[in-house]
């Protein structure tokens, strides 16, 4: 069971979210691991709530959030409470800072950018992937013969609601979902400095997470080649607004191949949101963000420079 605060509920214990409640809905929806939401739920825990729930725990990472008052959100709860390690590397403060050097340097004339803004946040916290991470989140299934394959890529840059619209059409088509995800360096090359904000690894994570996906293709080719197509026995390619790299010019060769195969067809999801549009609400917000987010960065730092090795792996049983 995951609860979702409100815009307002957040806003005022924390700082004014980055996507709304619509768009924070839709991703929680869209997780593979979640079986319930529910919505509108109060910024501090309560025995209430988790008897209202049916919870028997209530689980959380080790950066324990405080509310308005300055408490911690789990007083009232602490044997209820199950905690766990965050993530290293991924920080929700430490995305929104690199979010807002995108929009400061990309605003900024180019004899006005100071020195300081060649450097993102990226340079002191930086999420490191593991093949046992990936692992966690894989699917573990390959196509079968009988399966149809449907292909849609992009960067998937700021995992958002019209990414996870732009998959759940997708797979309507067809019985197994690949994901091309495209280089970091193919991104950069494409839309220029400080992207994709999110690296390749972090990028496949997300995507992984959505239960329309089967299986993602990491470091995708621009252009789909006959002979991936034949590898991946892919039945048709897609391709949406949602995914378009708006920067880029020549979208439309890359599917040349699929086009003259006659398996290619753009689709139209249910909403239209893009990560321009996500990128237009953080530079309407910018300076209200900056103040709210620059005392968290230093907080965030601090965590990520005393992070030190924690046991995942499970513990043995002993033996009789």
């Amino acid at each position: 069971v995951v609860g979702v605060h409100s815009d307002e509920e957040i806003t005022l214990n924390k700082r004014a979210p980055v996507m709304n409640n619509e768009q924070r809905l839709a991703l929680v929806h869209a997780c593979k691991w979640v079986d319930e939401v529910v919505f509108d739920v109060p910024y501090t825990a309560s025995r209430e709530l988790l008897e209202q729930l049916d919870c028997d725990y209530i689980a959380h990472g080790d950066d324990i959030p405080v509310n308005a008052d300055g408490s911690t959100i789990f007083d009232t709860v602490q044997d209820k409470l199950r905690i766990f390690r965050r993530t290293p590397g991924v920080s929700t403060t430490h995305l929104i800072q690199r979010l807002l050097d995108a929009v400061k340097y990309h605003s900024t004339p180019d004899t006005l950018r100071s020195p300081e803004m060649m450097t993102s946040t990226s340079s002191w916290s930086s999420f490191m992937a593991s093949a046992s991470r990936i692992s966690a989140f894989s699917n573990d299934r390959m196509p079968t013969e009988q399966d149809k394959v449907i292909y849609i890529d992009g960067d998937f840059d700021l995992f958002h609601m019209g990414h996870v619209a732009a998959l759940k059409k997708a797979k309507q088509l067809g019985t197994f979902l690949y994901v091309g995800l495209y280089s970091d360096e193919v991104i950069a090359e494409k839309k220029g400095k400080f992207f994709p904000l999110m690296d390749l690894q972090e990028r496949v994570l997300n995507v992984l997470s959505c239960k329309y996906v089967d299986d993602v293709i990491i470091g995708a080719p621009w252009t789909l080649s006959r002979n991936m197509i034949k590898i991946l026995n892919i039945c048709k390619v897609v391709s949406t607004k949602n995914t378009e790299l708006s920067t880029s010019p020549d979208q439309s060769d890359r599917f040349c191949v699929a086009k003259e195969m006659g398996i290619y067809s753009e689709i139209r999801a249910d909403t239209e949101y893009n990560t321009d549009m996500l990128m237009k609400r953080i530079v309407a917000q910018q300076e209200t963000l900056e103040t709210q987010n620059q005392a968290r960065v230093q907080k965030a730092k601090q965590y990520s420079e005393e992070s030190g090795f924690y046991c995942e792996a499970p513990k043995a049983t002993e033996s009789n």
